[in-house]
């Protein structure tokens, strides 16, 4: 069984500006741990424990929707948390496509794609974000939240024109990526 995800990795110019956002929430020395810049990404579906015959499958449908959806542009947006304000665990930092619509009509793309191999469908509407923190306890997140919250990391537009299928392989350090395949758009 391999444990896995699909994802848009972020450009080095975008992982560098939310590294430095990350590094001025540092100073309130909440109790969170920060995800570093090499494991920043937004997920785009994750298939979790899929047998490794299925890994193929997976990746023909994938190349399916490379091939039909085109290159677009995505930015980032406002930050926010899951699941509330008052309880916070997942600190984020939102993204959009800059022409409207295009990163969720992709995103529902890859759904309906893989239904057809049997994953269900998401429950929850498609939230794209990036993960820049997550909390550990509350030692310090009421000051966090007041800088944190609503705050624009100021991104610039930046294409999209690829997805990949990842492997996530879970160490006490963290989660550990490894790209199965990429999938260039187009």
């Amino acid at each position: 069984m391999v444990r896995t995800f699909l994802a848009i990795n972020l450009p080095d110019r975008e992982k560098h500006k939310l590294s430095e956002a990350v590094d001025r929430w540092r100073r309130y020395k909440a109790a969170v741990r920060w995800t570093p810049a090499s494991r920043m990404h937004l997920t785009l579906k994750f298939l979790g424990e899929v047998e490794e015959q299925r890994i193929e499958a997976i990746c023909e449908a994938c190349r399916n929707v490379a091939r039909i959806r085109q290159p677009f542009e995505l930015k980032t947006t406002v930050t926010g948390v899951f699941p509330t304000v008052k309880r916070p665990r997942i600190l984020w930092v939102g993204l959009a496509s800059i022409k409207h619509g295009m990163l969720h009509g992709f995103q529902q793309h890859i759904e309906d794609e893989l239904e057809n191999l049997g994953f269900p469908r998401e429950e929850k509407a498609f939230s794209p974000h990036i993960t820049v923190g997550r909390v550990k306890s509350g030692r310090n997140i009421a000051a966090l939240m007041k800088d944190f919250m609503g705050h624009e990391p100021g991104g610039t537009a930046f294409p999209c024109d690829h997805f990949a299928l990842y492997s996530s392989t879970l160490t006490p350090r963290g989660p550990i990526y490894r790209e199965i395949e990429h999938f260039s758009l187009g």
